[in-house]
């Protein structure tokens, strides 16, 4: 097994491999495919009907993951200096919430904007996307302490 130098050792950016990149996408490709077949999984949260992700563990709520996946993509683009317009999956956090139906070009624009993002991030520097996304994390848990 072999361990990754941090780039400013190497004087290069390394970028995520293509397993690296499938795990930082598995919860939001699942997110899509279920959107694309029309077919969003419910489970009872306190007595209302929530989106739910399925993990390992089982059902996850969607839409606090999905809220992060938007605050982290804004770090990195703050962070790398890039723009990426996310008002897809804002809308579709909205909808979700309202218990709203989604519109196939609504669907087909969340689609677009995760597959801008995936090319994206197999474009940078796996150490500085840790960096945020741990600075992301704690940020949340600061903000859930509160």
């Amino acid at each position: 097994m072999t361990s990754r130098k941090p780039n400013a050792l190497r004087g290069r950016i390394v970028r995520p491999t293509i397993f690296e990149v499938n795990q930082a996408f598995d919860l939001i490709d699942q997110m899509v495919d279920q959107l694309i077949a029309g077919e969003l999984e419910y489970a009872s949260d306190n007595g209302v009907d929530v989106p739910v992700f399925r993990t390992k563990s089982g059902a996850e709520p969607m839409i606090p993951p999905l809220e992060g996946w938007i605050a982290v993509w804004q770090r990195f683009a703050d962070g790398f200096g890039f723009e990426l317009d996310q008002t897809a999956l804002t809308t579709l956090i909205n909808k979700l919430s309202s218990n709203e139906i989604l519109r196939l070009s609504e669907v087909a624009s969340v689609q677009l904007c995760v597959m801008q993002q995936r090319a994206i991030y197999r474009q940078l520097d796996v150490y500085r996307i840790r960096s945020y996304a741990v600075t992301e994390q704690i940020a949340i848990q600061l903000e859930q302490a509160a």
